[in-house]
């Protein structure tokens, strides 16, 4: 009994601490990065996390200036479960006599290409011109329903006569 108290004691002794990070970059840099469904920051980002299973990563990126390209946002899926040698014995060693695993996830952004979407210029006006007809069309059904209505008659109170 007090040798497994005195080997208790000494496993306790030699563990160490096991440091975890990672760390979010993308380009364009400034991306909002939202890791499994929480807001971490923009990137470049580093977080501690925890060992095994999958994380997701969006990344967000902001809108630029006036004729910057904006960009599509990306789901990554990271799996921080790996091996260091592929030896369960040995990461468990590694674990007591403490590691730092530090992993990256590098995402390059693409661009969106608006001017594929249609032909030529032309086509491009004439789908605007539909989009602000049809948004004429909505406002002006908005103001009908909502802002022009007639108000409504008082309730009539029912009850006695009048003296």
């Amino acid at each position: 009994m007090a040798g497994m108290s005195v080997l208790a004691l000494l496993l306790a002794l030699l563990c160490g601490c096991t440091s975890r990070t990672l760390t979010v970059e993308s380009e364009p840099t400034g991306a909002r990065v939202i890791l499994n469904r929480r807001e971490i920051g923009d990137t470049p980002v580093t977080v501690p996390f925890r060992y095994g299973g999958i994380n997701e990563i969006l990344i967000i990126p902001r809108p630029g200036g006036p004729g910057a390209q904006p960009y599509k946002p990306a789901l990554v899926y990271h799996d921080t479960w790996r091996f260091a040698l592929d030896a369960p014995f040995v990461d468990a060693l590694a674990e007591i006599g403490g590691t730092q695993d530090h992993q990256a996830v590098h995402v390059t952004l693409e661009k969106n290409d608006f001017s594929a979407l249609v032909e030529d210029e032309r086509t491009q006006q004439d789908m605007l011109a539909g989009l602000r007809a049809r948004a004429d069309v909505l406002r002006s059904r908005a103001r009908e329903k909502f802002i022009a209505a007639p108000p409504r008659d008082a309730p009539r109170k029912s009850g006695g006569a009048k003296k």
